[in-house]
């Protein structure tokens, strides 16, 4: 199914979940924020949360600097 992550549309198993995108990016997940649809997501969600077709995920982390 196609999803839009970081505003780049990206096509991923129909059996995803936040978490499965969070590993993918390879960064600590206490060290990020998501949003899927424009919703903000709380940690303990990420696993239960299953991906639908079209959904848009935001994920942030912060960076060093300013």
């Amino acid at each position: 199914m196609t999803v839009l992550i970081n505003g780049k549309k990206r096509v991923i198993d129909s059996n995803f979940s936040i978490i499965d995108i969070i590993q993918s990016f390879k960064v600590e997940k206490k060290y990020l924020a998501v949003g899927l649809n424009g919703e903000f997501v709380p940690k303990q969600l990420y696993s239960e949360i299953k991906l639908k077709e079209g959904d848009e995920i935001e994920v942030v982390s912060p960076h060093p600097g300013g």
